[in-house]
């Protein structure tokens, strides 16, 4: 049986990872996997040269066997030191949503693993929004909303994990020096 190890990323500066889509508005909080690797070849490429990322890393994907890949990545999600999150299930599986509160449930866009765990086993869960934090975008129990209570924002009382900003950007012609105002989509995330 495989062994599955998790890694934890921390960023030293905001993070821009590309949203489809025309501009640099729009930013995913996660990392997808086929990014992870394009990161990790490019790294490998730029330490130890193309011949060692074609020889170490890209070679043994290519094997005519299926499943002798060396390692296999999972997108980057969200974490906050021991509790981790996870993209919400698609399917509302066994959730009972509270009168009122199916807009925000539909705002949802992450759960903590251990709803994530039940909801993958068929447990049945109750939804309220009084369980969710970061704007009402992430679903946690409440022992874990107990554990990030010290995470609170002064301004909307709410416990913030991670900020999404558009900063304002400008760029000058090369021939007219004339100015142009763009925005740039980045996210902040908390310390641990």
């Amino acid at each position: 049986m495989p062994v599955f190890s998790p890694y934890y990323l921390d960023f030293r500066s905001p993070l821009h990872i590309g949203e489809r889509g025309v501009g640099l508005e729009e930013t995913r909080i996660h990392v997808p996997a086929d990014t992870l690797f394009s990161a990790l070849c490019s790294m490998w490429r730029e330490l130890y040269g193309v011949d060692a990322l074609c020889a170490d890393v890209l070679d043994w994907f290519t094997e005519e066997e299926g499943g002798s890949e060396p390692f296999f990545l999972s997108s980057a999600f969200p974490f906050v030191h021991s509790i981790r999150f996870f993209p919400k299930p698609l399917a509302r599986l066994k959730v009972t949503v509270n009168e009122g509160a199916d807009k925000a449930f539909k705002r949802v866009r992450f759960v903590s693993e251990s709803i994530f765990t039940s909801l993958v086993r068929g447990e049945s869960q109750t939804f309220s929004t009084a369980d969710c934090v970061n704007g009402e975008t992430v679903w946690v129990t409440e022992a874990e909303k107990a554990q990030l209570a010290n995470r609170m924002d002064e301004t909307p009382d709410d416990i913030v994990l991670w900020k999404q900003d558009l900063v304002p950007r400008v760029t000058l012609d090369r021939i007219t020096s004339a100015s142009e105002i763009w925005h740039l989509g980045d996210v902040k995330f908390d310390q641990g």
